[in-house]
């Protein structure tokens, strides 16, 4: 019976042996504690702790020589010390202005927020949105102000929650309606029923561009 994490141990003498052969009970391994240890400490972990457990002595795995090898393994001249974070950040931000003012950034994409829903857009897609008829004409350029990301090949660039110095153009190619949904309502018993179809205004848009109209500050 060991302890884990314990290279000493003894063993209790109210310690149960029933089941172990009597040509082992005599046997000095279990009328002879393996480790002296004190009347006191024995006496405090017999009133702590049942009879059966075993009385373990602890021996830590660090010793003093093993900390001094690594406090003299480690010198100041090993440790480097971290970046600071707003050289970090503006060197970020030269980054990204120089690629805005270059025009170096690649094909842009954005998410905007239009007709209550979020569309992941870039040049030349076409969205369809639930508009109603009062909504822009055919062949009108419209603006979407409403940007909440836009991205590059190297940068991302995310509002909280809008961004204001992108710019999103479209164009309105066609304004249809959606396909018929019929709407049957009846009471039983009473003879009456009610019939109707529903459709929805619906818009396409095509993208023209997406730009970035000021550097980052």
């Amino acid at each position: 019976m060991a302890c884990r994490g314990f290279q000493i141990f003894t063993l209790t003498k109210n310690l149960y042996i029933s089941n172990i052969p009597a040509t082992m009970r005599a046997s000095s391994v279990f009328t002879k504690p393996l480790v002296t240890v004190s009347k006191a400490y024995e006496d405090n972990v017999s009133k702590n702790s049942p009879t059966w457990l075993p009385i373990c002595t602890h021996q830590s795995m660090v010793t003093q020589s093993s900390i001094r090898h690594f406090s003299s393994a480690v010198n100041d001249d090993t440790v480097s010390a971290l970046p600071d974070p707003l050289e970090m950040q503006d060197g970020v931000m030269s980054n990204i202005n120089k690629q805005i003012t270059e025009a170096s950034h690649g094909r842009l994409f954005a998410v905007i927020h239009i007709a209550g829903k979020q569309f992941k857009v870039t040049s030349e897609d076409l969205i369809l949105i639930l508009a109603n008829k009062h909504f822009a004409d055919v062949g009108e350029r419209i603006v979407l102000n409403k940007v909440l990301l836009v991205a590059g090949k190297d940068f991302t660039m995310v509002g909280r929650p809008l961004l204001h110095n992108v710019r999103v153009e479209a164009t309105v190619i066609e304004k249809t309606l959606s396909h018929p949904k019929i709407w049957f309502k009846y009471a039983r018993r009473k003879n009456w029923r009610y019939t109707a179809l529903l459709q929805d205004f619906r818009t396409i848009l095509r993208i023209n561009s997406i730009e970035v109209e000021s550097e980052v500050d």
